[in-house]
């Protein structure tokens, strides 16, 4: 359905429509006051032909979980099954029936009044003081989890898109969301830590400014004891795996500036400071 469509539909105000033409997710707010939810559709990104190229590349190149919109759907509940288990919070679905007039995959969520933690960074009208705290209580979020992911050697605790745009304030909760990317159960783990650390790291750099070196070491104090952080960087930075060369070299042809190794090299100069 495009954009229009949506629009025309009883209860229903489109929050997202990824692609025109009828093409990527859709997010619609159904409901009024405490019965209000978030209905999430699935749907394919691509011309059937590139889809097929980029579920080829996803699995042989990149090493992930499909990009077609049925394995987007079922690696995001896949994740979310193991974040709840573990105790990080997500969006608590809604086990609803979809509404008759939209094709599968489709699912309910809560509906959380908040904001992206990217936003409030950005923002300079926030207090200092509160975006400090929430990096700290973000790094806190983080230790926990890279531990239990690094223990258990478990990849789907491990974020693809793991920006400041994907944690949402909501009140006093720290939610993280959008996990429809997704590594191999094979994925080594210290790699699958790596990139997820890069990512935050830029996100961290593009929003914060003048105060990064500030929230940075923030973030650190709230992540405690960073033995485990010193391993992930130096991997990203010295691992000699032919994987990791290879990403270390597109990373930095695509992004001669503030790349990704270039934040992996910054986070180990401060931890070894």
């Amino acid at each position: 359905m495009t954009r229009p469509e949506l629009e025309n539909l009883d209860g229903a105000r489109v929050l997202a429509v990824s692609r025109p033409q009828g093409l990527g997710n859709i997010l619609l707010l159904v409901g009024e006051g405490d019965d209000t939810k978030v209905l999430k559709l699935y749907r394919e990104r691509r011309s059937r032909t590139k889809e097929i190229f980029s579920a080829f590349s996803h699995r042989i190149f990149e090493r992930k979980r499909g990009a077609t919109a049925k394995a987007r759907w079922e690696t995001e509940r896949l994740s979310l099954d193991t974040w709840e288990r573990h105790g990080f919070d997500v969006f608590k679905r809604l086990d609803l029936p979809l509404p008759a007039r939209f094709d599968p995959p489709g699912v309910w969520f809560e509906y959380c009044p908040g904001q992206p933690l990217a936003s409030l960074i950005k923002d300079p009208a926030v207090d200092l003081e509160k975006k400090l705290s929430l990096m700290h209580r973000l790094g806190e979020a983080l230790s926990r989890r890279h531990r239990l992911a690094h223990d258990l050697s478990d990849v789907l605790l491990v974020q693809d898109h793991a920006t400041l745009d994907h944690v949402f304030v909501s009140g006093d909760r720290l939610i993280t969301y959008d996990f429809e990317g997704g590594f191999l159960p094979d994925f080594p783990i210290m790699e699958a830590l790596a990139q997820e650390v890069a990512v935050y790291l830029r996100s961290l750099s593009k929003r914060s400014g003048e105060h990064f070196d500030r929230m940075l070491r923030v973030l650190l104090e709230g992540y405690g004891e960073t033995t485990l952080l010193h391993g992930i960087a130096q991997w990203g930075v010295h691992n000699r795996s032919y994987y990791r060369r290879v990403r270390r070299w597109y990373d930095q042809r695509r992004r001669p500036e503030r790349s990704k190794t270039d934040g992996l090299r910054f986070l180990l100069s401060v931890l070894e400071g």
